[in-house]
């Protein structure tokens, strides 16, 4: 499953933190960033490895300004776009 998360305005939201609640079976946790080492950088976008589960997970997005969204419905083997103010 990959993600981006965007602001309103379509700039990645970085620092952003992403909750993928999987039925039986540990929640994965991922964080949008940038950073790398000196003087590079890397794709601010979020791979999750569901293996070879079919379900579609739940993701629960923690905003870097407290807010919280869940989306029940983010298609698997795909990118997806989730926008703030769009989820539930």
């Amino acid at each position: 499953m990959g993600l981006r998360l965007v602001r309103v305005h379509g700039r990645d939201m970085l620092g952003a933190r992403v909750e993928v609640v999987r039925k039986d079976a540990p929640t994965l946790w991922r964080r949008v960033r940038s950073d790398g080492s000196y003087a590079s950088a890397n794709d601010p976008r979020v791979l999750v490895g569901l293996g070879d589960r079919r379900e579609r997970p739940t993701v629960r997005v923690h905003w870097p300004d407290g807010g919280s969204e869940e989306w029940s419905d983010v298609a698997i083997d795909t990118w997806t776009v989730l926008q703030q103010g769009k989820g539930l």
